[in-house]
Parts: C-alpha cells; structure tokens; sequence
C-alpha cells in the first residue's frame, strides 16, 4: 500500500472506484466528513487527495501536517523514519534556491513546477464541480466555450490560503506562499510550468490578476508559435485564448499578462521566428508603449490595435475578431 493511502486509510473508509491515474479511491472526507466526496489518487505520478466539498488538497506531508498536526520535520519522520528522513528530506526542500530569470529566461525549478501542477490539477477539478460554478458561469460570461476553457486547463480557487514554504520549492524558514481565490490561469510552455495566475472574478476586489511568487517571466502559450507562419501579442490571458477561438487555425495567440512581462531575451528569439507578428496590446496608452517596445525588437512586426479595448472585450460586445484578426494580417 502507497504511503498516502496508508496514511488516509487510518482515518476514513475508502474504496477503489476507478482506474484513471493509476488507481482512484473515494469515502467520507476526514476533514469536513462529507460523503464520498474525498478522492485519492495513491499511484498517480504526483500521488494526492482532494475533497470536492472543503478543498483541502496535497500529498502525504501535506495531509499529516493538516490532519494531525504535524510539523513537517514529524510528518517526514512520521513516514519514512529518523533514518530515511534526511534523504526524504531534501526532496521537499530544496538545498538550492529558486534560479533568477536572466536576461535569457529561466524556468522555475523543478520543485516549485511539481507544487503548482498538483495545486493546478485539483484547481482544474473544482471548476468542473458545483463548487466552481459561479467561476465557470464568469469565463462563460466573457464568451469563452467550454472546449476553450478546457484546453488551457483553466481551474478555480474558492479560498485563498497559506502554503508551506516547502510545499513550494522555498526553504522551510521562508515565509508562507500566498494561494489567492479566484480563477486558475497555469501558464504552460513545452510542458514547463512557468506561471501559475488567478483572475478575480470580481471587478470590486482589491486585485483583479496575481500570481504566486517562484514562478517566471514568460509569454502565454509561447509554444504556439510557429517558425514562418503568423502570431499575435496581446497583454491578458483571455485576450489570446478569444483569438485561439476564434481565428486559431489563421495565427498563433500569445500574451505577455502585463505591459512590462515577458521582456527576455528568449520570448524576443521565439516572436521573431515567426512570418509576421501583430502587436495587439490594449488600446489605450499603456497598450501603445508596450507595443513600441516590441516593434523595436521585431522587424516583424506592426502594432494592430483592437477595435475594443482588448480582444476579449470585442467578443464579449459582438464583434468579429476573426475579421479583426484577417485585417491585421492583410496588412504586412
């Protein structure tokens, strides 16, 4: 028996009710007792559980930690011994810190990609259940399908939270990693997570895009672009997921989530592989600077303001971005 399902089994009931991710288990949650709705999967790569009525969520550590108490030192000894403990150890805490961006690009380490995978998944999960329906009613609203939605493995936070530090990457004495509500943006390039973003579903909050800290300064489906064949730069997330939707078999939709992201030497190289890119940034002020930064950079390209203020306004008010897009590419 795997460890986490050896460790949950002392406190709940739990049968095998499927066979994905090697092997999927299901009873009473042993937080918030609801009614088989704790999953666990012991064998998947990533082994964890995940309540879809709480939302507790992580693995082994994570579950004695919450569970029982534990400080991590005992929940590390409580599973693998004092004599296993400090080569266990070192798995959940890295001796090296998080590498620094350089002027190249580097992707976050590897610790800190597990941590945001298995926290993406159970985000992923939740937004398909009747807790994460207010979320998907939102991303419905700004008139994105669901096989859109799906594909960039969009996801939902309800409750923000503290993580440990460890559980991230960071070293134990760090301080928490703020998990803010709302929206699950996972930014993904050749199956690296570079990005993990949350969107406030609403307009009031004090916040409206964060991300939790580690991750790196990339561009948004950068993986789509294609060597001689046509791209669009664009500020927010939902900007090149509209223009995948609606005009993804013409160009290649990637964002660089502010005015100021993406800046590496890396994303510069990727953008200027392709046959023409078109600078589509906000329309607004901020846009324009942004988009005089890169045409600098991109023999390439052009700046292609929206008719809206953003790709994603112009869908949600009725208008044709796949002609909008058609245009912009008439033009080079």
């Amino acid at each position: 028996m795997s460890d986490l399902l050896d460790v949950i089994s002392r406190n709940t009931r739990l049968r095998r009710v499927a066979a994905t991710h090697g092997g999927e288990y299901a009873g009473p949650c042993p937080f918030c007792g609801g009614r088989d709705r704790f999953r666990v999967w012991p064998d998947s790569e990533r082994p964890g559980y995940w309540c879809r009525r709480c939302g507790r969520h992580g693995n082994a550590i994570q579950y004695l930690r919450e569970h029982d108490g534990l400080s991590f030192h005992e929940a590390c000894a409580s599973l693998y011994g004092e004599g296993e403990y400090q080569r266990r150890y070192r798995h959940f805490r890295p001796s090296y810190p998080r590498p620094v961006p350089s002027a190249h690009g580097e992707e976050p380490n590897p610790f800190w990609q597990d941590a945001a995978r298995i926290f993406c998944a159970y985000a992923m999960r939740l937004l398909w259940s009747p807790q994460g329906a207010p979320a998907l009613a939102y991303l419905r609203r700004r008139g994105l399908h669901d096989d859109t939605i799906r594909k960039a493995a969009l996801g939902y936070n309800p409750n923000a939270y503290y993580d440990a530090p460890e559980l991230w990457g960071f070293p134990r004495w760090d301080r928490s990693v703020w998990i803010p509500a709302g929206v699950v943006i996972p930014w993904v390039v050749n199956n690296s997570i570079w990005c993990v973003r949350f969107r406030n579903c609403s307009d009031d909050a004090s916040f409206r895009y964060i991300q939790v800290r580690g991750g790196g300064n990339a561009l948004y489906r950068a993986d789509s672009v294609r060597a001689d064949a046509p791209a669009v730069l664009v500020e927010g997330e939902f900007d090149a997921l509209t223009i995948e939707q609606e005009a993804g078999e013409l160009v290649a939709a990637v964002a660089n989530g502010s005015t100021n992201g993406g800046r590496r030497t890396r994303w510069i190289e990727t953008l200027a592989t392709a046959s023409q890119v078109l600078l589509s940034h906000d329309a607004d002020q901020a846009g324009d600077r942004a988009a005089a930064w890169w045409f600098k950079r991109l023999p390439n390209a052009q700046r292609w303001r929206p008719c809206w203020k953003d790709a994603n306004t112009m869908l949600q008010e009725g208008g044709d971005v796949r002609s909008w897009i058609v245009a912009g590419l008439a033009k080079l």
